[in-house]
């Protein structure tokens, strides 16, 4: 009977995934939750930066120009960096991007976003490709799996937690996750 329980601990701690998968899925997961917080909130947006609506609408075309357009070069460029620099250096461009764009008017917001979408982009490419070389190549498709559902998760709970913390705090504050003035 010991020896059942030993071989059944130790079949589990062999199907665990290293942290560094969760960590990029979370990862994901915040990224996701600021890129969909503003669909949330675009009324406020526009308001607040004194644009029409459609014009607010244009921010999340941006990101999304910025996904499309720059994502691909961004990725293959990155894949001569080491990984931990690639994933680090996407994140902190991401984070800069969202930032400059809280403190700024309409067109540093349109730019940064566009530049976040590229940060995004990136981090995504080189995330996917971290994470399965993480695990052994029975576990690829799981690890994946992790690292993908931040994104899933952020769009079902991300944004909408984001956009309800807004009606508290302002859309400036919800996408920085603090207290706006």
């Amino acid at each position: 009977m010991a020896g059942t329980t030993v071989e059944t601990s130790r079949k589990a701690a062999a199907g665990r995934l290293p942290a560094g998968v969760y960590l990029l899925g979370f990862s994901l997961f915040a990224m996701g939750s600021a890129e969909f917080l503003l669909a949330g909130v675009l009324p406020a947006v526009a308001a607040d930066l004194d644009v029409t609506l459609a014009s607010a609408g244009f921010l999340i075309t941006a990101f999304a120009l910025g996904v499309v357009v720059g994502g691909p070069p961004f990725a293959v460029l990155s894949l001569r960096w080491p990984r931990r620099t690639a994933l680090v250096a996407t994140q902190g461009l991401f984070a800069a991007g969202i930032v400059a764009g809280l403190l700024g008017d309409y067109q540093v917001l349109l730019l940064t976003r566009a530049v976040s979408g590229i940060a995004y982009a990136g981090f995504f490419a080189v995330a996917a490709v971290t994470a399965i070389s993480l695990v052994p190549p029975d576990r690829n498709a799981r690890a994946s799996g992790v690292v993908v559902s931040g994104l899933s998760v952020a769009m079902v709970v991300g944004g909408p937690a984001g956009t309800l913390l807004s009606h508290f705090v302002q859309w400036r504050g919800a996408a920085s996750g603090l207290s706006w003035p």
